[in-house]
């Protein structure tokens, strides 16, 4: 099982484009938006990122390869 670059940076790259959703919502819902992003928001990203770097690997090796 050998990582590629591609499914290390996929759930990286949907981190980063999911953020101005992320921090608009707190911005507009919250009343300490920053307390709720680092609290929260980060490490459910950062948590989120490990478990679906071995997700997209067996989707890779598994599913993509019968198609």
């Amino acid at each position: 099982m050998l990582l590629t670059t591609k499914v290390a940076l996929r759930p990286l790259f949907g981190w980063a484009a999911n953020q101005p959703l992320v921090l608009s919502f707190l911005y507009l819902f919250t009343d300490d938006p920053m307390f709720y992003y680092q609290g929260i928001a980060l490490p459910l990203a950062l948590c989120s990122i490990l478990w679906l770097i071995p997700c997209y690997q067996w989707y890779e090796e598994h599913i993509n390869q019968k198609q």
